[in-house]
């Protein structure tokens, strides 16, 4: 009986408002709609289309040509938060890549220096008749690199 009373009251002091003849207390008032014209759709449509070529170029490792592709996205439609992380994400990742494609290189030349050193090596001790040790550093040589053609030949002479 209580909870009657309390819902009559509510129903009453809505109907004394100031909006009870426009439209009712309870009703919500809508936004109004956002209209998007079919220019805007075409743009946002194309700049998907450069976004799903970056993501593939990024997939495929190819930083430069996504970094271009979402660029080119957000010259087309600037309103695109995925394309922007999306931006962030291969620059960082082209970053990564530069790192580890440098760290490669410095290894590759450290080992090529090493596989020269024991080359080196194997020549002083056949020159001093040392062979089954000069074997040991042409083998050495032949380890690290496979066809290394001086460490073949001096390995199959001794």
């Amino acid at each position: 009986m209580l909870r009657l009373r309390r819902h009559l009251l509510i129903i009453i002091m809505c109907l004394f408002t100031s909006t009870w003849l426009v439209q009712p207390c309870w009703a919500e008032k809508s936004p109004p709609k956002k209209t998007i014209d079919a220019r805007e759709i075409a743009k946002k449509q194309k700049a998907m289309e450069y976004y799903a070529r970056g993501r593939s170029h990024h997939s495929n490792d190819e930083f430069k040509k996504a970094i271009y592709n979402y660029k080119k996205a957000l010259s087309i439609y600037p309103d695109l938060p995925k394309v922007k992380k999306a931006i962030v994400w291969a620059k960082k990742d082209y970053r990564r890549k530069q790192v580890v494609d440098s760290a490669k290189l410095q290894t590759l030349d450290e080992i090529v220096a090493k596989a020269k050193f024991f080359y080196n090596r194997g020549q002083d001790l056949e020159s001093k008749n040392r062979l089954l040790d000069a074997g040991s550093a042409y083998k050495k040589a032949l380890n690290l690199i496979n066809n290394y053609p001086e460490a073949k030949w001096a390995y199959n002479r001794v």
